[in-house]
C-alpha cells in the first residue's frame, strides 16, 4: 500500500520502536470510493430484498463480527482526519 501511495510512514513518536503509517490523499480518495460503491451496492441489495431484510441482514453480521472481539467491532480503516 504504501509503494501504490495509499499510505505513508511517518516519524512521529518518540518511540523508535513504533511505525506510524498514515493515509495519503490517493489513500482518502480510494476509501471515498469504495465507500460510495458500498452505499450503491446496498441499495441495489435493499431493492431486491427490501430494507428491513437489509437491516436485519447488517445486524446479523455485526453480531457474527463482534463476536470474535468481545462485543466489539475491531478497528478497520484508518480515521479520515489522518489523511494527508
Amino acid at each position: 500500500m504504501e509503494t501504490a501511495g495509499y499510505v505513508q510512514r511517518t516519524t512521529e513518536t518518540d518511540d523508535g520502536r513504533q511505525r506510524p503509517v498514515r493515509l495519503t490523499r490517493r489513500g482518502a480518495e480510494l476509501l471515498t470510493t469504495v465507500e460510495q460503491i458500498y452505499a450503491r451496492l446496498e441499495r441495489e441489495w435493499a431493492d431486491v430484498i427490501g430494507v428491513q431484510r437489509l437491516e436485519r441482514l447488517r445486524l446479523d453480521l455485526f453480531d457474527v463480527v463482534s463476536s470474535f472481539g468481545g462485543g466489539e467491532l475491531p478497528p478497520i480503516r484508518p480515521t479520515a482526519d489522518r489523511a494527508q
